[in-house]
């Protein structure tokens, strides 16, 4: 969802890849412009865009929850910039967002949503 969230796995692996943990539009420190399209596909789009702008070519794709769907998608339109993969509890488009979750989309849409202490980290 966010960079902040990979903050422990970039400090264990800077030393031996360049790490790059960029936040999912509309996530993060993301401001993203009033009626831009947010979908895995438009997602898929802007982590390219943001390689081009880096002049990064190939990857190792490190992916987890929502950004598991990202990532194939990405792997999927960019296979040439995908050297390796790695999924982790990740969603899929069918279950994109799991039933479950739903309540919680929901609540957050109606500025209702307010997460307990022992859900962050």
């Amino acid at each position: 969802m966010n960079g902040f969230q990979w903050r422990g796995a970039l400090e264990r692996l800077h030393a031996r890849r360049r790490c790059i943990a960029p936040d999912v539009m509309g996530m993060g420190f993301t401001q993203t412009p009033e009626g831009q399209m947010i979908s895995p596909v438009t997602q898929a789009t802007m982590l390219a865009m943001l390689l081009d702008t880096l002049h990064i070519d190939a990857v190792d794709l490190v992916a987890n929850d929502s950004g598991g769907l990202v990532a194939q998608l990405f792997l999927a339109k960019y296979p040439q910039r995908v050297r390796t993969l790695l999924l982790t509890n990740c969603d899929v488009d069918e279950n994109s967002p799991p039933p479950q979750f739903l309540p919680f989309v929901e609540q957050a849409r109606k500025g209702i949503l307010w997460m307990t202490s022992s859900f962050r980290n």
